[in-house]
C-alpha cells in the first residue's frame, strides 16, 4: 500500500501528512473537474454538503495516517473496514434498506476477518496502544461518515450535482490541510 508505506517510511513529521493530504485532495479536485467538462452543477444544498464532506473526509485521512503511523497497519486496516457495517446498518435503519443475508454474511465475515488479523499481524515493533487505538476508532467513525454523507447525497434531488458534491469536497479538504500544514510545520 503505497500510503502505508509513505507514511512509515518517509513521513518525518505531522504537517507532511497535512502537506500530503492537501496534494492529493486537489489532484482529486483538478481530475473531476477536467471529467466534469469544467462545469459544474451546485445547489446551495451540494455546497454545504460537499463542504461538509471535505472536512470529514480530511479528518478520516489524516488520522488513518497517524493510526498507521503509530500502530500496526494490518489491524488499522481492518478495523477501519468495520465502517462498511455501520453503513450497511444505517442503510436499513435511516433509508429502510433491506438487510439481506449477504450483508449480515459480509458484516460476520469483516469481525471474522478482525479475530484473524489480531491472530496473525506481525508488524515488526509497532504494537497497538490507547492513542492508536483511539485514533483507529475515530478512523472508523469518520470512514462510516464518509459513507453516510454521500449515501445522503445520493439519495436525495440534488443527485446531479455529484461532481460539484465532489469536487467541492476535495478543495475542502485540500484548503483545511494545506492550513494544518502551516500550523505542524517545523
Amino acid at each position: 500500500n503505497y500510503k502505508a508505506y509513505y507514511v512509515k517510511k518517509t513521513m518525518k513529521d505531522e504537517s507532511e501528512q497535512y502537506s500530503f493530504n492537501a496534494g492529493a485532495s486537489l489532484v482529486c479536485a483538478i481530475v473531476l473537474f477536467l471529467l466534469s467538462g469544467c462545469k459544474i452543477e451546485m445547489s446551495v444544498y451540494s455546497l454545504l454538503l460537499g463542504i461538509a464532506f471535505g472536512v470529514i473526509t480530511m479528518a478520516y485521512s489524516i488520522m488513518n495516517a497517524k493510526a498507521i503511523k503509530i500502530g500496526p497497519y494490518g489491524y488499522t486496516t481492518v478495523i477501519v473496514s468495520l465502517s462498511t457495517a455501520i453503513t450497511a446498518l444505517s442503510g436499513a435503519i435511516f433509508w429502510q434498506e433491506t438487510l439481506n443475508v449477504f450483508k449480515i454474511i459480509g458484516i460476520v465475515l469483516m469481525l471474522g476477518c478482525f479475530v484473524l488479523a489480531v491472530d496473525t499481524e506481525n508488524d515488526g515493533d509497532k504494537k497497538a496502544n490507547w492513542a492508536w487505538f483511539i485514533l483507529c476508532i475515530i478512523t472508523l467513525l469518520t470512514c462510516a461518515g464518509i459513507g453516510l454523507l454521500q449515501k445522503v447525497h445520493q439519495t436525495s434531488e440534488y443527485k446531479n450535482e455529484l461532481m460539484g458534491f465532489l469536487i467541492v469536497a476535495f478543495v475542502t479538504s485540500s484548503i483545511i490541510s494545506l492550513g494544518g500544514y502551516f500550523v505542524f510545520r517545523k
